[in-house]
């Protein structure tokens, strides 16, 4: 009667063929019989030697390309005003550009261009090959979740952030979270007041708690104390109007705040030669409409300084801020001396983060 042979294992057949553990091997197999792995790490290094190569011939080539800035963005190309001549030309952004850079082109960005000779109606005249370091950037994110980036203009050098004194009423929460992307971003924050001729009209009686939705004249006055700058406009008295024009001579500012607030009838104020469409603020709910779609930027060239005009908003999330950076930011809540309204929206804001 014949023995019966002993039963082999595969930890024990491994270690007959390789000489090792199933362990020490399972990495290795996988490796040598996965086509997809195999050419799909193929491809991925492939992509990024061309990707180099992109950038590399780019730098060698700068001097070729013509430099620019975005006035407008719209779905498919941006206006770019070119530096050289000042002429205006529709671009597209060059496809590796999209897929390389960390955020889109955005108005106020200085771009190098590779112009289109001859380029025909619907085709575009140039191609945004870079985009040029930026000095600031305000950002805000798509929600109060922050699940995704929205950068809205580039290279500013002040956020003038407008509220009413009524129709729509303040919303100082919303200039709260506006003054921490201002900051984030590297630019100066300006909180003007307009509609003054709506602070003795008469208007329903608010029964909302004063602690939390205080007078125009207490916020701001409590805004200047730490050091922000407050105007208060009227743009159908006038009121106001030269201290604007004197706050955006030689500078570039972003125009921002909620909707219905008054921010085209600004702009047309300091440069009436600029048409912007100006929307009536619903009855039924208070909340402007919206006349402005895109960022656009305007030269204002009496007072040597270009105005970034945006559309209006009613949520403002706030884009990669830490709860320590947002008690820097709140100095006031920190050390006591905060009202009520600044210590409640920065809760909220925390509650969000």
């Amino acid at each position: 009667m014949s023995k019966r042979k002993p039963r082999v294992t595969a930890h024990e057949l491994t270690r007959q063929l390789f000489g090792g553990d199933i362990d020490d091997h399972a990495s290795d197999t996988r490796q040598q019989f996965s086509r997809r792995s195999k050419f799909g790490q193929q491809n991925k290094t492939s992509r990024t030697s061309q990707m180099r190569l992109d950038k590399s011939a780019l730098d060698l080539d700068r001097s070729s390309l013509s430099t620019g800035r975005v006035k407008q963005v719209h779905s498919v190309y941006c206006a770019v005003e070119l530096s050289e001549g000042g002429r205006l030309v529709n671009a597209i952004v060059k496809k590796t550009l999209q897929r390389t850079s960390d955020t889109r082109v955005v108005v106020g960005d200085i771009v190098r261009v590779r112009l289109v000779p001859d380029s025909s109606p619907g085709v575009p005249e140039a191609v945004v090959e870079a985009v040029e370091d930026r000095t600031s950037l305000l950002t805000r994110a798509d929600s109060f979740k922050a699940m995704d980036c929205h950068p809205i203009v580039a290279n500013a050098q002040q956020v003038l952030i407008v509220a009413a004194v009524a129709q729509p009423r303040p919303k100082w929460g919303l200039i709260d979270r506006m003054l921490v992307a201002a900051s984030l971003g590297g630019l100066e924050p300006i909180v003007c007041i307009n509609k003054l001729d709506l602070d003795d009209a008469e208007l329903p009686q608010e029964t909302d708690d004063e602690a939390e939705y205080p007078a125009w004249r207490s916020a701001i006055a409590h805004y200047a104390s730490m050091g922000i700058r407050t105007l208060a406009t009227c743009c159908e008295t006038g009121r106001g109007i030269d201290d604007l024009r004197a706050a955006l001579t030689g500078k570039i500012t972003v125009l921002a705040g909620h909707s219905g607030v008054g921010k085209s009838s600004l702009v047309r104020s300091v440069a009436p030669r600029i048409d912007l469409r100006i929307g009536e603020v619903s009855a039924v709910n208070d909340k402007g409409k919206h006349t402005t779609t895109s960022a656009r930027d305007y030269d204002l060239p009496e007072l040597s300084a270009r105005l970034i005009d945006t559309p209006g908003v009613k949520l403002f999330g706030l884009w990669g801020i830490s709860p320590d950076k947002l008690d820097v930011l709140f100095a006031d809540v920190a050390s006591n001396t905060a009202p009520t309204w600044r210590v409640m929206s920065h809760q909220r804001i925390r509650d969000s983060l």
